[in-house]
């Protein structure tokens, strides 16, 4: 078959919106690393068939569009871009008797490095960012070939050196390896685009791939509109504080692709060209351009480089936790900017910013030359758009506003989002009776996270939802079996709200190969369209689902992207991943350093402040020592209790059988077991129903508080004949924290019901054991009780003459003296 019978005019076009993640961005990483193994395999299987004359494979083209990204998801989008640019390039190659490698057909047992195909990609997010750098890691950090930094813990106190002020710190976290990161990958991408062995532009990338990374201006951006009457005057002022920086990057790809939204936007043009000989270092044009621009940091002189690993970090910058980013931009882009809007592209350039110096005027005084550039502090984009497919939806449009084509049989424009957390906020904010919380410190504490949710709500994709037949908006999200069961925690790095994948590299590689794997499965099973669209070609298999379409019927579809050569291979999950005691007290030991720098260099600016009498009076001061004994106390508490039991809950620390006693005793919530006892102590004649109102309180603990005691009502009505238990007697059972201290036989009790494979010849001695282990870590303390199971249990006197059991408390719960029911 002659390369001329290729059917160009099939073509399918590729938005990818990158969704913020903080570490789990190590599991858009790797569906991004899988989908460009996909492409690559497939234009190679192409290519053999144009050179054989044979049709094995389907001739239609992808062509990756545009990518947009929100805080981690921009920095895939930006370091994942320049990666595909240069091509699959196998981990393996070149070492296939290393050790420390996985194969790409077999399991990646831990400590072995996975199968992937943009190292720079899975470097920076696998291997460069950890709370604590393991002594291998240090061992191995020394500076690259390159000069770039090395890459410290974020935790780590290199960036509060002696001689730092508290006004000089900017983040509770240590942010300078992030920027050290991203310094490091365009270092070795500029090593890559500059081999000699580079693949020519790729044909499944745009010849001018739009790059669009979402920030938060704290600045803000004014406007004002114009309104009829009023007192005053005749303007309406609004700021806005939704930014995003817009790169053009061209040399990756050749397929041809036009976005007249995204021309209407301003935007940074680099071409990634090879910068052998030094060429691209002299050339203003180029992603290497070299010269120095007198922006931090000083030692980086690529200032195209710079700009662009500056703008990716600001868009992850999330507040407090991470610095924010000094970012100058030239006024030139907010005159010129393009919106996802419902409006002409050749319109935007009439909404422009009423900035205060205006036609040369400012109040009363007088502007001669307004800035050419506007400098803010930018944060985390995702605080206010966390999921920037809108970006991606208008950046593919081929005539906007005019929506393109989304039916099945249509469709040749889509947006792909990787989400994740795709998860939809939960409700809260009632008290245990059902009536809504107005207490104080509650309102404030909501009162963020509420002006978050907010922002990101999106009408225009309820509207969206109307339309049954869509097929322009796609989702890769996690997803995790055990044999054939789905695990609710789908990826190691969810905990701590996404913070905890920096606690151990295992936790990253898992999730950097469920990406791959959840990617391998969405093409192969998913992501496919019928053999009436013109713009697929039919050629071969058709996908294993079929799509429902409406009511009357479904249809057969066929891969967008079909999986050839190794892209077949299937990729095996790796092992969930857990981390020792040893490791989590690393962490807390490091987190404790931390504060204690922290709360050193504030304690110096207090003295400092003060007259040499004062500052002696104040050193000395015994209630002063005490305050901070306290205080180091409590903040010790806070950490542990606010980051242990995720571990636990998730399995991610301990063996199966000392996670589940755990569980059994460090929630300050009533467990369904507790409110089992509870309400078998107020109908003791349903003791033989046990089982039934443990498995109906366990089925609606998820339940809001509003509908739970209802749900809870009708469930036992509908199991147990005459059931007495009204809503009144429900909503009682919430009205106490679970008691502080349990006894090994109604642990034994919890875990019989709980789980099934518990051993009938289990005994209390057995969980005493346990939890004497427990103990050992620091996790469980005991004390002795007496009267355990007479109704009237109580601590020993001084003068001890019962007998005393053993009673057991999460060690870091201190909030009574209560014990079991």
């Amino acid at each position: 078959m002659a390369a001329e019978t290729q059917t160009p005019d099939k073509t399918i076009y590729l938005g990818l919106a990158m969704s913020g993640a903080i570490s789990a961005g190590a599991y858009s990483a790797g569906v991004l690393d899988f989908l460009v193994e996909a492409l690559e395999e497939w234009e190679a299987a192409k290519r053999r068939d144009i050179a054989n004359g044979t049709r094995t494979v389907p001739h239609h083209k992808v062509v990756i569009a545009t990518m947009t990204g929100a805080s981690a998801g921009a920095i895939t989008s930006s370091i994942g871009s320049l990666c595909a640019g240069m091509g699959a390039r196998p981990s393996k190659a070149g070492r296939p008797n290393d050790p420390a490698y996985a194969a790409r057909d077999e399991a990646g047992s831990a400590g072995k490095v996975p199968w992937h195909v943009l190292p720079e990609l899975y470097q920076a997010w696998v291997d460069g960012p950890a709370f604590v750098k393991s002594d291998t890691d240090k061992a191995a950090a020394k500076p690259a070939e390159s000069g770039t930094p090395t890459i410290p813990g974020l935790l780590d106190n290199a960036d509060l050196p002696a001689g730092t002020k508290l006004g000089d710190v900017y983040s509770l976290l240590n942010a300078q390896p992030l920027m050290n990161i991203g310094r490091k990958a365009l270092a070795d991408l500029e090593v890559a685009a500059s081999a000699p062995e580079r693949l020519p532009p790729r044909p499944y990338i745009a010849e001018n791939l739009h790059v669009l990374l979402t920030q938060t201006n704290t600045r803000g951006i004014p406007y004002k509109i114009e309104v009829r009457g009023g007192m005053g005057g005749s303007a309406y002022g609004m700021m806005n504080h939704l930014d995003h920086a817009h790169f053009v990057l061209k040399g990756l790809g050749c397929a041809r692709f036009v976005s007249p939204w995204a021309q209407s936007d301003a935007a940074y043009s680099y071409t990634v060209d090879s910068n052998a000989g030094g060429a691209a270092a002299r050339n203003e044009g180029s992603l290497w351009f070299d010269s120095e621009d007198g922006e931090k940091p000083k030692d980086y002189t690529q200032p195209n480089s710079k700009r662009l690993v500056k703008n990716t970090l600001a868009s992850g910058a999330f507040p407090i936790g991470l610095s924010a980013l000094d970012l100058v931009t030239p006024l030139s882009h907010y005159n010129q900017r393009a919106w996802p809007m419902s409006i002409p592209p050749d319109r935007f350039k009439e909404i422009k910013p009423q900035w205060p110096w205006g036609n040369g005027s400012s109040g009363g005084g007088t502007v001669l030359r307004p800035p050419e550039n506007y400098r803010f502090a930018a944060v985390d984009g995702g605080a206010i758009n966390n999921d920037p497919f809108d970006l991606a939806r208008y950046a593919l449009m081929e005539n906007p506003p005019e929506r393109a084509p989304s039916d099945v049989a249509e469709v040749n424009r889509i947006v792909v989002m990787i989400s994740p957390f795709p998860e939809a906020p939960t409700i809260d904010g009632l008290n245990p009776d059902g009536s809504a919380n107005t207490r104080l410190t509650k309102i404030v504490s909501k009162m963020i996270g509420m002006f978050v949710e907010q922002s990101r709500f999106r009408p225009d994709v309820l509207m969206r939802a109307l339309d049954n037949t869509g097929a322009d908006l796609w989702r890769i999200s996690p997803s995790r079996f055990f044999g054939t069961q789905p695990q609710p925690a789908a990826i190691a790095c969810g905990l701590w709200g996404g913070f905890g994948g920096f606690l151990d590299i295992e936790f990253r590689r898992h999730d950097y190969e469920l990406g791959r794997r959840n990617c391998q499965r969405f093409l192969q099973s998913w992501f496919g369209l019928p053999d009436n669209n013109p713009h697929i070609d039919a050629v071969g298999e058709p996908i294993s689902r079929v799509m429902k379409t409406d009511e009357a019927g479904e249809e057969v579809r066929y891969p967008i992207i079909p999986l050839c050569g190794t892209a077949r291979i299937e990729v095996t999950p790796r092992d969930w991943p857990t981390v020792t005691p040893q490791i989590y007290q690393g962490f807390v030991d490091a987190a404790m350093a931390r504060y204690d720098r922290l709360v050193d260099l504030g304690w110096k600016q207090l003295l400092e402040s003060l007259s040499t009498i004062e500052a002696v009076a104040t050193r000395y001061n015994v209630l002063t020592w005490a305050v901070f004994k306290k205080a180091r106390s409590s903040t010790l508490k806070a950490i542990r209790k606010s980051t242990f039991p995720d571990l636990v809950h998730r399995d991610q620390i301990l063996q199966e059988d000392l996670r589940r006693i755990l569980e059994c005793c460090m929630d300050d919530k009533p467990s369904p077991y507790i409110l089992t006892m509870r309400l078998l102590k107020s109908f003791p004649d349903l003791k033989s129903s046990k089982r039934v109102i443990f498995d109906v309180m366990r089925g609606t603990a998820s339940l809001p508080t509003d509908v739970i005691a209802e749900n809870i009502c009708l469930l036992l009505a509908r199991s147990i004949d005459k059931c007495p238990v009204e809503v009144d007697h429900v909503t009682a059972l919430f009205a106490k924290d679970a008691p502080v201290y349990r006894s090994a036989d109604s642990v034994l009790d919890e875990l019989r019901l709980a789980y099934a494979d518990i051993s009938p010849d289990a005994r209390a001695d057995d969980v005493a054991k346990l939890m004497e282990k427990l103990q050992g870590y620091g996790y469980i303390a005991i004390e002795q009780w007496t009267g355990i199971g007479t109704g009237d249990p109580k601590k020993p006197g001084w003068i001890r003459g019962s007998k005393t059991t053993p009673a057991y408390r999460y060690a870091y719960r201190d909030d009574g003296d209560t014990i079991d029911i």
